[in-house]
């Protein structure tokens, strides 16, 4: 998966969420991302300012992957 996967409106709609929260008070570091079809999906994550992209793709067949990196989200 490349940088280029990712469409930009996205990612700046993580920035501006990360941003408006700040103003309001709240300490929010990090930000999950997911981009799937459906039977496919990829992962990233905002830490601060930084974006943290999951070259791997995930299939569906991998279910318990992806649980796993849910699960680890969530907590």
């Amino acid at each position: 998966m490349a940088y280029r996967d990712f469409k930009l409106p996205e990612l700046v709609k993580k920035f501006g969420l990360t941003i408006n929260k700040r103003k309001e008070g709240n300490k929010i570091n990090l930000i999950n991302g997911i981009v799937t079809t459906g039977n496919m999906w990829k992962f990233l994550q905002l830490q601060d300012q930084v974006v943290y992209i999951d070259f791997n793709e995930y299939y569906i067949k991998d279910i318990k992957k992806i649980l796993g990196i849910l699960s680890k989200a969530v907590n």
